[in-house]
């Protein structure tokens, strides 16, 4: 599992990956304004209350607890049609 606080880069390269068939690790994207506390306490968590397979080709976002908790999984067909370009049909 992969384990940053990179919003921009990180999830856009992961589900790349997912869309080419290539393997990929669990990644969990942290708030940068969580409390460091709750930061290890989600990680702990996930941990020891998961197995490392669990999460392949998946991108989470971390608190897993808050108002988040409905959003943090974002499929990468969704992901994909939100970050690509608008075609000239759709302007």
């Amino acid at each position: 599992m992969l384990f940053t606080h990179d919003q921009k880069t990180v999830p856009t390269y992961a589900y790349e990956r997912v869309m080419a068939g290539l393997p990929m690790p669990g990644v969990f994207i942290g708030d940068t304004y969580v409390p460091v506390q709750q930061a290890i306490e989600d990680i702990v968590l996930l941990v020891e209350c998961s197995e490392e397979h669990e999460w392949e080709g998946q991108v989470r976002y971390l608190p897993l607890s808050g108002e988040t908790l409905n959003s943090f999984f974002i499929s990468p067909a969704l992901y994909v049609s939100r970050v690509s370009p608008i075609s000239s049909h759709e302007r």
